[in-house]
């Protein structure tokens, strides 16, 4: 190991973990709470960015299309990249952590110029501005932080259930800030008040995008890498595995094959279904343009399942495999899903018919989103067993990669998606919303367009949003993109399931991984220890520290108070015991 100081190795960058074991504060503080800030900054650039070059800033042509497909290729170089360079980092604070920090600030950064982009300069201006900043997000900022963010999974245990567990906090956060957040509190109390007002729309995305660096800042003070740190207290040094090399392990790899093939048609379905989300609701089954209601619907209906389906995910991770819970789920999933695409052809008259179509299309994405709870919480987890399996056959780890291209496709498809989006919608003709400043510009707009208007609605700054009908073409290409894909995918998505039975040997391989170590300490003329018991042995060694450090306070405190050093030990002892002897 490189034993030369870095700025990383201050005492300010300590994690405040200290336990061998996952704890309820790791899960809870960085697990749930540390995503959260930069899940709901990508939930909300995938639900309305889209929305925001369109309707807003009104962006047209070719380049709504074009700018996406060239973005994505720079994001997948990008992503690679920074994937080997994460694999390749060896740190004291571990691979993966440190870029956290930079991720950190990252995001934050290049969000906000995301979105605030001058009024009051040229198209062609206004044009590079969109492309320049749009790559910086998601070619830098957010593919650093999310490298970092999905490896810390695999490499914090080796125990297949707390992955799982973890894999549900993270799950959890995404899920609530998707959800709650970005689904019920943006459509119903901000998306309905902002209308198409510049102004307005920086305002909120630049909120989101300050909040992200706290949130994320908490994501790396509270994880711990416990395979890296394994590696360190055994005395055995990570060899710096040729990319040429790891590319042949992974490719030969089965079951690796099967988990990114699953990756694709999964982000594939939900990344069309996020784009068109608010175009559905404003157009196929909404009662008018950013009506606040639907979409909020459609979220809490999303939500409920999520929530209910966290009680009942791990009874059911004992009782069956990971991968036969998300086949099953997967199977309602489809079932759901074309209940929902029917709805507007059997009840086709928007206005009228309202309840009745918007109530069957909730029935159909509830039954999908029933069956979306195990691989919500628990695909990571799966995946991490794949990880280990490819350790177990190649003989080293490929995170690093493996968590590079898997961090790819989860961040090219809402670029793909947006394009796929944008050239169905330039082809057959969508009708971007008005804006008026003022009374004046409205009669006008209203004079120049009789006939074609939906809605008119005023915005909380006071100008006005109308909103134009939209052909049937229109209507159709919607429904297909945010409901009929994911008919298509989630049947690929069982047919492959079918074949990912990695969990089937993983115990063994992971003892099989284990003897191997055990075997190169001992080689070297060293006592092994298991990592059970190390663990074990570390988690006494701390609580003991822990132990000295506050009796130790405790008896200054007591001499300054006038109080019995040996009656408040004894309070402490009890306390900490629940009335046991010590």
């Amino acid at each position: 190991m490189n034993n030369k100081k870095t700025f990383l190795d201050n005492k300010i960058f300590n994690s405040q973990i200290k336990s061998p074991r996952v704890g309820l504060k790791e899960m809870i503080i960085g697990y749930f709470l540390g995503p959260a800030g930069a899940f709901l900054l990508n939930a909300i650039f995938s639900s309305y960015l889209n929305t925001y070059y369109t309707d807003v800033l009104g962006i047209k042509g070719a380049f709504l299309y074009l700018m996406p497909l060239f973005s994505a290729i720079i994001v997948a170089i990008t992503n690679f990249f920074f994937g080997i360079i994460i694999e390749r980092t060896r740190t004291s604070r571990g691979k993966g952590r440190p870029y956290l920090l930079l991720g950190a600030i990252l995001i934050a950064i290049t969000g906000i110029c995301l979105v605030f982009i001058p009024s009051n300069i040229p198209e062609v201006a206004k044009l590079i501005w969109i492309a320049i900043s749009y790559n910086l997000y998601y070619a830098f900022g957010f593919a650093i932080y999310s490298n970092a963010h999905n490896l810390m999974i695999p490499l914090s245990t080796r125990n297949s259930q707390k992955r799982a567990t973890l894999s549900t906090f993270t799950n959890m956060s995404s899920m609530f800030m998707t959800g709650v957040i970005a689904g019920f509190i943006f459509p119903s109390l901000i998306m309905s008040n902002i209308g198409v007002s510049q102004n307005l729309w920086i305002l909120v995305f630049s909120i989101c995008s300050i909040l992200a660096f706290p949130f994320t800042m908490l994501e790396y003070y509270f994880t711990k890498e416990r395979i890296t740190e394994e590696n360190i207290l055994l005395g055995l040094v990570e060899d710096r595995i040729p990319l040429k090399q790891q590319i042949k392990a992974v490719f030969k790899d089965r079951y690796w094959l099967l988990m990114m093939t699953y990756f694709v048609l999964f982000y594939l379905g939900t990344c069309l279904r996020n784009a068109s989300m608010n175009y559905y609701c404003n157009w196929v089954i909404g009662k008018e343009y950013s009506d606040g209601i639907t979409m909020t619907l459609l979220n809490i209906i999303g939500g409920i399942p999520m929530a209910v389906g966290l009680l009942f995910i791990g009874p059911l991770q004992k009782k069956m495999s990971k991968r036969t819970l998300i086949l099953m789920g997967f199977i309602l999933y489809a079932i759901g899903s074309v209940i929902s695409f029917c709805v507007p052809y059997i009840w086709p008259n928007q206005q009228e018919q309202y309840v009745i179509r918007v109530t069957m299309v909730l029935i159909g994405q509830f039954i999908k989103n029933i069956g979306s709870v195990p691989c919500v919480y628990i695909i990571l987890a799966l995946f991490s067993d794949v990880l280990d399996h490819v350790e177990w056959k190649s003989g080293f780890r490929c995170d690093g990669f493996s968590m590079s291209l898997y961090t790819i496709i989860f961040t090219i498809f809402p670029m793909i998606s947006n394009a796929v989006l944008n050239m169905g919608i330039t082809a057959i003709g969508y009708k971007v919303p008005l804006s008026a400043g003022n009374l004046e510009d409205l009669a006008e707009i209203e004079s120049a367009y009789q006939g074609q208007i939906q809605t008119i609605k005023e915005n909380a700054d006071g100008t006005f949003t109308v909103a134009l009908s939209q052909s049937e073409g229109i209507v159709n290409f919607f429904n297909f993109t945010m409901i009929g894909i994911e008919i298509i995918t989630s049947i690929l998505i069982i047919i492959v399931l079918f074949f990912l039975t990695v969990e089937k040997n993983i115990k063994k391989e992971n003892e099989e991984i284990l003897l191997r170590k055990k075997l190169i300490v001992e080689s070297k003329g060293q006592i092994w220890i298991d990592p059970d018991t190390r663990a074990r042995l570390d988690q006494e060694r701390i609580e003991k520290e822990e132990e000295e450090d506050y009796l130790k306070q405790l008896k200054i405190r007591c001499e300054k108070k006038g109080l019995s050093f040996e009656e408040e030990k004894q309070k402490y002892y009890k306390r900490r015991f629940k009335g046991k002897k010590k």
